[in-house]
């Protein structure tokens, strides 16, 4: 039982990271350079490191997209047993067959 509930604390960690990455991702492309780099020249540790994502766009973009992917496989592996060993007693209750309960687990993990 205690491994469940940290499958779905990584689950929530994983998402996390997940929105993390998809942010960082937009931010990358809509920040506006000209107010950047004022920021930069004043010595704005988080504006130069804006300044430098901007500069390198498509280093920027495909690390968040790498990073999407990883946290998405990641939840998918995670998430599908944690379901499943949560629902499997309330399933079997119902009277639903274990291998029903499995395929009801692992739609409602891609939910």
């Amino acid at each position: 039982m205690s491994s469940d509930w940290l499958g779905l604390v990584w689950l929530v960690v994983l998402l996390l990271g997940n929105a993390f990455f998809v942010a960082s991702e937009f931010a990358i492309v809509a920040a506006k350079r000209s107010q950047v780099e004022p920021r930069a020249a004043a010595g704005s540790g988080a504006a130069k490191t804006a300044l430098y994502a901007m500069e390198h766009v498509s280093l920027m973009l495909a690390i968040c997209q790498l990073g999407i992917t990883v946290c998405s496989l990641l939840l998918g592996n995670v998430s599908e047993p944690a379901i499943h060993h949560l629902l499997a007693g309330p399933l079997a209750g119902l009277g639903i067959p274990e291998s029903a309960a499995s395929t009801i687990s692992f739609i409602l993990s891609l939910g």
